[in-house]
């Protein structure tokens, strides 16, 4: 075949004077006339046939489209141009190109002008992270420096909002200089993980992280106001290594206030004036001076199993329960059941139990002197003396013990309420011969 093609504009209307043309059956659309150098004839062929599929010249498009619209194939062939629904991108006369819709890029972004602006002043530019639908995808990284070594750093960063706008908030920042540390940032207004800086309202920060030097002048930390008219509250004060507290609460314990504070774990520190509240699990290493005041008991335990006073830890001797009254045996320093009627379990140091020992040798805390309330008590009368019992080891009873030799009277404390006990064992008995 030759490469001279003739496509009639008509499928059987020909210009006289042509006689070597060669009709095979009824033409179809788009079919050509290719010339046969074998037979000397033109002969009417589709594309495929005339050798022309891989050719160029014979691309399709729409019946129209819009001003400058980027042109988009259709499938794979290469032959055919689509249209868009809507938003089609364009590119103006001068080469701007304009996105009229989201974009899903998978390399990089490259400026050389260093910009990336938002169209109009009325319209935000965001840059949001993802998610792939199943876990969240590395949030966006706003970094300076050289690509291929962001430690070098070239120019500085600078995040901030058009003077002309509200505060910007930024809901979760990380500021670093890859492994260089960022050695100052100034952050003069807006919001970091929902805490206003520099607004008239106090900022809250929720996680402070580490920072060797701080002036905070307003605002809250983990949910304590600083500065303040209401008293502060710090839910973890963690070392401090000097602290003037005036006012507010640490881990719920108000600090110079009517109400008491409560100081779950008050930390090392070297001095500290306490005006009021309670301290629990805290070690006193020096002495402690106690002005014109007095050590408060509980007025009313809660219930079974509570004690309030002076407690001392120790070894049982044998197995006991709370409220379990004992005796500290001379021959091996342990906490043993004490009796009425055997004079040596009862005329020397006495404690009630206060922690459950299983067996011989197992740890134990005695209350030596305080208020003590256990399912093991008799039924006490208020005011009334309470003695050890004769009848069962480690029992109290509101009645004297009588007998012959050995037995011992001794008042171990007085009821406070019918269910509390005022334990304060007399230094006086008296021994029955």
């Amino acid at each position: 075949m030759s490469d001279d093609i003739i496509k009639p504009p008509y499928p059987h209307e020909l210009d006289e004077g042509i006689s070597d043309v060669v009709i095979d059956g009824t033409p179809a659309d788009n079919e050509v006339l290719a010339y046969d150098s074998a037979s000397g004839t033109w002969i009417n062929q589709t594309a495929a046939e005339a050798g022309l599929s891989g050719g160029s010249g014979d691309v399709t498009g729409p019946a129209a489209s819009v001003d400058n619209a980027i042109v988009r194939f259709h499938e794979t062939t290469g032959k055919v141009i689509q249209d868009y629904t809507s938003g089609a991108p364009t590119i103006g006369d001068t080469g701007i190109i304009q996105l009229n819709a989201n974009i899903d890029i998978n390399g990089n972004i490259l400026t050389n002008t260093g910009e990336i602006n938002g169209r109009a002043a009325a319209t935000a530019l965001y840059i949001n992270g993802g998610s792939d639908g199943v876990t969240t995808v590395t949030p966006i990284i706003l970094r300076t420096g050289d690509n291929a070594n962001p430690a070098v750093m070239t120019s500085r960063l600078n995040i901030s909002a058009d003077a002309a706008v509200a505060a910007v908030t930024w809901t979760n920042v990380a500021i670093n200089y890859s492994s260089v540390a960022a050695t100052n940032v100034n952050i003069d207004s807006g919001a970091i993980d929902g805490v206003t800086i520099g607004a008239a309202a106090a900022p809250t920060v929720t996680d402070l992280g580490s920072v060797a030097t701080a002036d905070i002048n307003g605002g809250t930390i983990d949910g304590v106001t600083i500065g303040a008219t209401a008293a502060p509250t710090v839910t973890d004060l963690g070392s401090v290594a000097t602290a003037d507290i005036n006012g507010g609460t640490i881990d719920g314990v108000t600090i110079g206030a009517s109400a008491a504070p409560t100081v779950t774990d008050l930390g090392s520190v070297a001095t500290c004036d306490i005006n009021g509240g309670t301290l629990g699990g805290v070690t006193l290493d020096g002495a402690m001076t106690m002005g014109e005041t007095g050590i408060l008991l509980d007025p009313v335990l809660s219930g079974d199993a509570t004690y309030c006073g002076i407690t001392e830890g120790g070894t049982a001797g044998a197995t006991l329960a709370i409220g379990d009254i004992c005796y500290l045996a001379v021959a091996d320093t342990r906490w043993e059941l004490a009796k009425a009627d055997v004079a040596a379990t009862s005329f020397g140091k006495l404690g009630m139990c206060v922690q459950t020992a299983a067996a011989d040798g197992s740890a134990t805390t005695m209350l030596l002197y305080g208020k003590i309330r256990a399912a093991t008590l008799p039924a006490l009368t208020v005011g009334a003396p309470v003695f050890l019992s004769a009848a069962t080891a480690g029992d109290v009873t509101m009645t004297a013990p009588t007998g012959t030799t050995n037995f011992v009277v001794r008042i171990i404390g007085h009821g406070n309420t019918a269910e509390d006990l005022f334990f304060h064992p007399d230094n006086t008995y008296v021994e029955l011969a």
